[in-house]
């Protein structure tokens, strides 16, 4: 280690800024003495011991610009390098060209020397963490292409055991692991960046990983393919795209629905409209084409449930249940509908419909008057769940908290339109199934449940679409316990079909319960009810 800036001066000459990078600035110079590579064994900063345990050669004979001399001041590092004469980085020899992209045969040849050379930096167990055509050299003053890899600023050492979880190096060319999962290894993403080299040396636009998996990008379609069987289909440069250029670790389908940045790209969020045990719920946008949409984000901590999908992929049981609810066209059921969803390193975002304007039932009854909805407004809405109810039961989905927060009307309309919401304690049941866990809301707790220890799927649901139709008929919120000792009582003001549906609906046993095709029969249901009448409160 050398201490004194005389000492550099003595030996070296300074010239002109050759370039600038967020690490440093890079100055053209020469050795008064001889010009040639020396050598120094001090191992401080990494740059430099990097650079020390790299071939170290007559100068000029490795494709990777070596290391002569260095200095350590006291408020800076002095780095003294090879530079080769009558060259340029690859991102300008390339827009220099007419078309502003080389010739397959000429990136084929740079690719082979770069290969090799990035294989002599993983014998030694060296990643670079930024290959770039900034960051390579090419001489201009040859026949042949000959190259060099420069600034090892955000290299390292590695082991094949080694796994990083802070990205270093351009953040347009972060390899998708990345966002997926949240961290990466040296190989795979050594050869996507070997993909994105090639890859811009043969196209104008600059790489950039989401537009690519957008499919935003394309490779050039005048390059051969893999499976072409005319032409040069023996061309080793077009495949390389192809074979290099892929996920590393998962498949694109994975990271679309995943990768944050995908995510960001595609939707605008704005402000808070839902706080709940599992996540906050945001209103958003579809930037394409302004469509509204609820943005829910999951803490992976509080997913309390995943299963695995046809791929084998394990995704969370709320996702899979959404899916399985899918229509093809949106706004056509009575629940909000999953349009995206990405699976990130640290959350899970649900991209939802989200009807406009709407507000949940439980506001919507406590803005009216007396804080209740009339008869014949509450049996337009319950005729609504009991088929939205129905649908989601004959797709195996037990939602286990049906609750007036749970559900979405329409207020702008002369009938009542609804939608359910938030599957988030919900799962797939059979006929067989049995619970001994509850999940959902400690209030709407069925009775079996605290006197036996379990609850099914059936008489559950019917139990809490009776607790959703007390609490749209009475000023004040049901809680099991209270009721069961009487001291929540039905209003006797309510006709009697209406107690009559009550009353099937909160039985104490589950047996005793009416089941949801003998609701959706009831008598209260299918009395006609005036529009006049829908909104007299």
């Amino acid at each position: 280690m050398k201490g004194e800036s005389e000492d550099l001066f003595s030996k070296y000459i300074q010239e002109d800024l050759i370039d600038c990078g967020g690490c440093g600035n890079v100055f053209s110079g020469f050795r008064i003495r001889d010009h040639f590579p020396n050598r120094n064994g001090n191992r401080i900063p990494t740059e430099v011991a990097i650079m020390q345990k790299l071939p170290q050669d007559t100068a000029g004979s490795a494709a990777h610009v070596q290391l002569l001399d260095w200095y350590h001041l006291f408020f800076q590092v002095l780095l003294v390098l090879e530079r080769p004469v009558h060259c340029t980085d690859l991102f300008r020899y390339c827009r220099s060209k007419s078309k502003h992209v080389l010739e397959e045969d000429k990136a084929e040849a740079i690719m082979k020397q770069l290969i090799e050379e990035v294989k002599v930096f993983d014998n030694e167990g060296i990643f670079h963490q930024d290959l770039k055509l900034e960051n390579i050299l090419i001489n201009t003053n040859s026949e042949e292409p000959q190259i060099w890899v420069i600034d090892f600023g955000v290299g390292c050492f590695y082991t094949k055991r080694s796994v990083y979880r802070v990205f270093q190096g351009a953040p347009q060319h972060v390899p998708p692991e990345y966002n997926l999962r949240g961290r990466y290894t040296a190989g795979p993403m050594t050869v996507w960046q070997l993909g994105v080299v090639l890859y811009d040396m043969l196209h104008k636009e600059k790489f950039e990983t989401v537009p690519f998996l957008l499919k935003e990008q394309r490779i050039k379609e005048d390059l051969p393919k893999p499976d072409d069987t005319e032409g040069d289909a023996g061309s080793p440069v077009a495949p390389q795209i192809y074979k290099i250029l892929f996920l590393q670790d998962g498949s694109k389908a994975a990271f679309l629905q995943a990768a944050g940045a995908v995510f960001q790209s595609k939707y605008k969020e704005m402000y808070m409209i839902g706080r709940g045990g599992f996540g906050d719920v945001f209103a958003g946008s579809r930037i394409k084409d302004n469509l509204p949409v609820a943005i829910k984000h999951i803490p992976q901590r509080n997913i309390y449930s995943k299963l695995r999908d046809r791929d084998g992929n394990r995704i969370p049981t709320e996702v899979a249940l959404m899916l399985k609810l899918t229509l093809k066209k949106a706004g056509s059921a009575a629940h909000v509908q999953l349009l995206d969803w990405y699976d990130l390193f640290n959350q899970v975002i649900l991209v939802l419909e989200r009807p406009v304007p709407s507000v949940d039932l439980f506001r919507y009854c406590r803005y009216r008057s007396k804080h209740i909805l009339g008869e014949d407004q509450a049996k337009a809405i319950m005729k609504q769940l009991i088929v939205e109810v129905k649908f989601i039961d004959n797709k195996g989905i037990f939602h286990r908290d049906l609750k007036l927060e749970n559900i979405l009307i329409k207020t702008n309309s002369e009938e009542p339109q609804i939608w359910v919401i938030d599957f988030g304690v919900g799962c797939f049941y059979t006929k067989r199934s049995v619970y001994r866990v509850f999940q959902g809301t400690p209030q709407h707790v069925p009775p079996e449940y605290n006197s036996r220890g379990r609850y099914r799927a059936g008489p559950t649901t019917v139990w809490q679409l009776g607790v959703v139709l007390f609490e749209m008929l009475h000023d004040e919120d049901f809680s099991t316990i209270p009721f069961l000792l009487n001291k929540m009582l039905m209003n006797k003001y309510l006709s009697a079909e209406c107690l009559d549906f009550l009353d099937g609906c909160l039985k104490i046993f589950p047996m005793e319960r009416k089941t949801l095709e003998e609701l959706q029969f009831h008598p209260w249901l299918n009395q006609k009810t005036s529009i006049f009448s829908l909104f007299g409160n």
